[in-house]
């Protein structure tokens, strides 16, 4: 029940019609909404269907007294709540004790005077104005409180389901400040670079990056810090381990925007770099031999006698040296037909005997 709708509703129980009028009068006159009940019962059956704001309660009733109605709505936690005045005599100081006892919160006697009913009807029902508004404040503070712990769980869940993933991912990965300040690392990280945990956290990672590749780092989170969106997602950095060892990797980063922190993970590439450094040197050996094994294939000066060959420089050389180091052919060494006739003529004449 809102505090709109029931602050100005007030319930006069009283079993004498006279007194019932008068109460009814006066405070109708002051703009409160007033319904009447005669006795105990019916007054109960008309709390039961709305609850009033206040209720002004007369003591002694034919049926069931107001004793027992106040007890029975302090007894209801729907209806406990409700300041309850009672109706009195002048000097009956033993009722009121009772009243008071069995949960009234203020008297008005008889004979009434209407500023006095007035005054403390009013007084009451700004009480009461302010047990709701205290109510309504304490409702929404839980509500807060509740929304909150669950917020808190739900960012404790995320915070867990992250460091597992930080610690346990097979990328090296670290959390920098923008001076570039080292505030979080994983295993994979320390690995990569030869520092423990405690080694690297508060360290500046600018501190591994070797002189002449700071100015290029510095304009890389340059443009990360001054516009994210728009600043490259990759860099590949040159960094030195702790044991001097110099080393390169492919850096990502990421932005947490509410901290400005920067997420940055490393693949190390030291070892794909020198497969492609000695790749590209095959490959200009191989075209060098490529080149040399063309000349081949050009005017050769060999001499008619000796059949040796001289080279760029003047030299001459067999025919067998020059083709070794100019090409990739390898001899072997043997006799032709004719050769073997001349040199060996008894053997070439033997025949096989039967």
């Amino acid at each position: 029940m809102s505090v709109i709708d029931s602050i100005d509703d007030i319930l006069i129980v009283e079993d004498t019609a006279t007194t019932l009028n008068v109460l009814m009068d006066v405070l109708s006159d002051a703009g409160y909404k007033v319904r009447p009940a005669s006795d105990g019962k019916s007054a109960l059956r008309s709390i039961q269907a709305k609850s009033p704001a206040l209720i002004i309660l007369d003591i002694m009733m034919p049926d069931v007294d107001g004793y027992e109605v106040c007890r029975i709505l302090k007894a209801d936690e729907k209806t406990n709540s409700i300041p309850i005045i009672f109706i009195s005599a002048l000097g009956d100081e033993d009722k009121k004790l009772k009243g008071f006892q069995v949960g009234g919160v203020d008297y008005i006697t008889k004979p009434f005077y209407s500023e006095e009913v007035i005054a403390r009807v009013k007084a009451h029902l700004n009480l009461r104005r302010m047990q709701f508004d205290l109510e309504e404040s304490n409702a929404t503070l839980v509500a807060e409180i509740k929304e909150r712990k669950r917020m808190e769980e739900k960012l404790r869940e995320s915070e867990e389901k992250f460091r597992v993933i930080f610690e346990n991912n097979s990328s090296a990965i670290a959390i920098v400040e923008p001076d570039t300040t080292i505030t979080m690392v994983n295993g994979a990280f320390c690995q990569m670079i030869g520092f423990t945990k405690e080694e690297a956290v508060g360290m500046r990672w600018a501190q591994q990056v070797p002189p002449e590749d700071l100015d290029r780092l510095r304009e890389f989170n340059r443009q990360l810090l001054a516009n994210p969106l728009d600043a490259p997602d990759k860099y590949e950095i040159t960094f030195y381990r702790k044991n001097g060892d110099l080393r390169q990797a492919w850096m990502s980063v990421a932005m947490i925007q509410s901290s400005r922190k920067i997420i940055s993970s490393f693949i190390d590439v030291t070892e794909r770099k020198q497969a492609e450094s000695e790749r590209e040197k095959l490959i200009v050996e191989l075209q060098q031999a490529i080149a040399e094994v063309k000349t081949l294939s050009g005017l050769l000066p060999i001499c008619a006698s000796c059949k040796k060959i001289r080279d760029d420089k003047g030299y001459w050389n067999s025919l067998e040296a020059y083709l070794m180091k100019h090409s990739s052919a390898q001899f072997t060494h043997g006799i032709c037909p004719e050769c073997m006739a001349k040199l060996y003529p008894n053997f070439m004449h033997t025949k096989p005997t039967e």
